[in-house]
């Protein structure tokens, strides 16, 4: 057997007959690696674009029910999403509940966000950690006591319960992104601002708000997603003529497989493609995600 040395005096295996050195298991090692890590990377795109493909596909079946592959090509999971009125008040309902859910969460994880991220006082991280507490529990013990609550209580079921009960869920995930924000966010700029003459107000505008942009708009985007696809609450608080697209879904598919579950899943995942090319476009995701 012979030897050779390397840098750090640590002996080369090198066998008389030119066998593998250190180095070379180590790249041998290293394109092991690399060959794991990008099958691994495949097979996670494979299992996140696949079933989406499934049902872009099956939206354009010629049958009134849910198959795949499709027998032939229509657009009949489209038409009877239009013709139905139950789906499209679903959608439109988990829009505006969205939407409100959306505003809600950023104004009280605004504040907090701006508390927690730019002072030291006694009790900061309990009070952030409290805040955050609802990411913890589990969503559907949540739901049964309230439905407990509100029927101890005699609450009727109102709009404004279920988005109570979304601006929960997303409160906590936008008060992650914004005590981040405001934590990174550079106050030499604000400093700099007052320095020149700038009042309080003019440096928020001017300076502190465009800077935490990204930071709000990828909190504002989380939150209506959160509250969009929240079925467990919407499941258990929801009153009669409150269904969201969520629940509406889970109840075709439960009972029927139209068609057009298809088609209205198709596009909700085109606005969401929509929703990211546009943040890409004016903001970057790099400085959202």
């Amino acid at each position: 057997m012979k030897g050779t040395t390397v840098p750090g005096g640590r002996a080369d295996s090198v066998t008389a007959s030119g066998g593998p050195t250190w180095s070379g298991w180590a790249r041998a090692r290293d394109a092991l690696s690399s060959a794991c890590y990008r099958i691994m990377v495949v097979l996670a795109l494979a299992g996140i674009v696949a079933p989406l493909l499934v049902i872009v596909f099956s939206s354009f079946s010629d049958t009134l029910y849910f198959s795949f592959p499709p027998k032939g090509l229509s657009v009949v999971a489209y038409r009877r999403f239009w013709a139905n009125p139950t789906l499209r008040d679903a959608l439109r309902f988990s829009i505006v509940v969205g939407g409100v859910t959306m505003v809600c969460s950023l104004a009280l994880a605004g504040p907090a966000a701006y508390a927690i991220g730019r002072f030291h006082f006694r009790g900061r991280s309990l009070i952030h950690a409290f805040l955050m507490l609802p990411i913890l529990l589990p969503i559907l013990m949540v739901a049964i006591a309230l439905v407990i609550l509100i029927n101890v209580l005699h609450v009727p079921r109102h709009p404004a319960l279920l988005v109570a009960s979304h601006v929960f869920v997303a409160t906590p995930f936008a008060l992650r992104v914004l005590v981040a924000a405001f934590a990174g966010l550079d106050r030499g700029l604000e400093e700099a601002s007052a320095s020149l003459g700038a009042r309080h107000l003019e440096t928020l505008r001017r300076v502190t708000l465009p800077l935490l942009q990204p930071g709000f708009l990828s909190a504002a985007v989380l939150s209506f997603v959160m509250s969009f696809g929240q079925i467990t609450m919407s499941l258990f608080l929801a009153g009669e003529g409150m269904t969201t697209l969520p629940v509406e879904i889970f109840l075709i598919a439960d009972f029927s497989y139209d068609v057009a579950i298809t088609a209205v899943s198709v596009i909700v995942v085109a606005v969401a493609l929509v929703i990211v090319v546009v943040v890409e476009r004016t903001t970057g995701l790099e400085r959202v995600i």
